[in-house]
């Protein structure tokens, strides 16, 4: 605190920017992880690459800060969803990418950019603006390891029986699966960017995993290399 009585400790504070892909099952997951950051400290601010959706008024986010950034969609636009995630992907680079430079030469620049393991170019964006790079992957790590195999080349697709993902975990029907690895012909460009959430995780500083420990132990823990 200087002799004026004017503290620092707020021009100190660390920022951290989250950016989530805006559908609810990844809005969720991303805001409860936004608001138990901020507990423990830092500034928080959760971006959301959105035109048309808010979150409702009664929408507790008081610990952390919201922005809203344009994703390209127009109110009563009808696009198939690979138009869609095409769209998404050349808008929100350029959006996410000014947000990032304004946030930089803020008062409170941030340091790390956690995003939507979906969104894996954001990783370039978020060096190329100087800051570190966490993915955080909004599915179980069963999923997460299907899609890794499956990226690697060891899982052939479409799987068409039954799948034995570890030795010591039963069998895995068809209908346990991810349908995107058992139809690969449904949506093209969602099936390239699941299984392409692992091809640069080589530049993250850290890896972010939404799961339950105690139920997925053994697959956190198993070697899939």
């Amino acid at each position: 605190m200087d002799r004026d009585g004017t503290s620092h400790i707020n021009e100190e504070k660390a920022h951290i920017l989250v950016v989530t892909y805006p559908i609810q099952g990844h809005i969720n997951p991303l805001l409860q992880f936004s608001k138990r950051l901020a507990s423990k400290g830092p500034k928080v601010t959760l971006i959301i690459p959105s035109t048309t959706i808010r979150f409702p008024a009664n929408a507790s986010t008081s610990l952390i800060s919201v922005a809203y950034i344009p994703d390209g969609h127009e109110e009563g636009e009808i696009l198939s969803v690979d138009e869609e995630l095409k769209q998404f992907r050349a808008v929100v680079s350029r959006t996410l990418g000014d947000f990032i430079q304004e946030q930089v030469e803020s008062k409170f620049p941030p340091t790390v950019l956690v995003y939507d393991a979906v969104m894996v170019w954001a990783l370039d964006i978020a060096r190329e603006q100087g800051l570190h790079g966490a993915p955080f992957f909004t599915q179980s790590c069963v999923v997460n390891a299907i899609y890794h195999l499956v990226h690697h080349g060891l899982v052939k697709i479409p799987v068409l029986g039954p799948f034995s993902l570890i030795p010591s975990a039963p069998l895995l029907e068809v209908s346990e699966l991810p349908s995107l690895v058992t139809n690969t012909e449904l949506y093209p460009v969602l099936m390239s960017m699941v299984i392409g959430q692992f091809s640069n995780l080589k530049g993250a500083k850290w890896i972010l995993v939404n799961t339950f420990f105690e139920l997925e132990e053994q697959v956190a823990f198993y070697d899939f290399s």
